[in-house]
């Protein structure tokens, strides 16, 4: 028997096992490369998600329940009845279909937790779809509350609008939230709240 010849035969089948193995360990580790950059990706995602949430505002509609509200109209304080058949949406008048074309509709809103802005932009087809606050002034409650002119047409259909904010520590962000037009009813789309999934 020739031992020359087996020595080399056992190299070239060595070399061949060290290439298969380094084939596939280069293959497994570029696989786990990949799989490690996706779940970066995924892991940066949550991130800006948990980060547009928390820097962000998060309306729903006001449940507390108040007989009026503090109105600025051309630079002067007034008042708006909050009660039953007003223009005020709020948990005491939940609904403003009685309310003609055009008249001006006050969502009252609760900020539950989100953060404070300083400036915010609307895009959407509600007409003249606007924030506003209550003035400083004694026996106001420092309610915030969306501002429309109302729409007979669009009553009860879900309506969204985005909401681009600035938050008061510079956070800049959109979201989107959804209305049943008319009524009491508000959420925010996106970002998903965590109950929304």
């Amino acid at each position: 028997m020739n031992f020359g010849l087996l020595i080399a035969l056992g190299g070239w089948i060595l070399a061949v096992l060290q290439f298969v193995y380094s084939f596939y360990k280069d293959k497994k580790e570029k696989e786990k490369i990949r799989q490690l950059e996706i779940e970066a990706k995924n892991a940066g995602e949550q991130l800006a998600l948990i980060r547009s949430r928390a820097k962000g505002p998060y309306w729903m509609p006001l449940e507390a329940s108040y007989g009026t509200i503090y109105v600025t109209n051309n630079g002067r304080p007034g008042m708006c009845s909050a009660r039953e058949g007003s223009c005020v949406l709020s948990a005491r008048n939940p609904d403003v279909a009685h309310l003609e074309a055009g008249s001006a509709v006050l969502f009252l809103i609760d900020n539950n937790k989100g953060a404070d802005v300083r400036e915010v932009a609307f895009k959407s087809d509600i007409k003249e779809l606007h924030l506003e606050t209550e003035p400083q002034i004694n026996g106001a409650h420092g309610c915030e509350f969306l501002v429309f002119e109302y729409e007979p047409e669009k009553y009860g259909k879900r309506v969204e609008f985005d909401v681009s904010f600035e938050s008061s520590d510079g956070h800049q962000d959109t979201h989107t939230y959804e209305m049943i037009y008319g009524q009491h009813k508000l959420r925010r789309l996106r970002p998903a709240s965590v109950s929304a999934g």
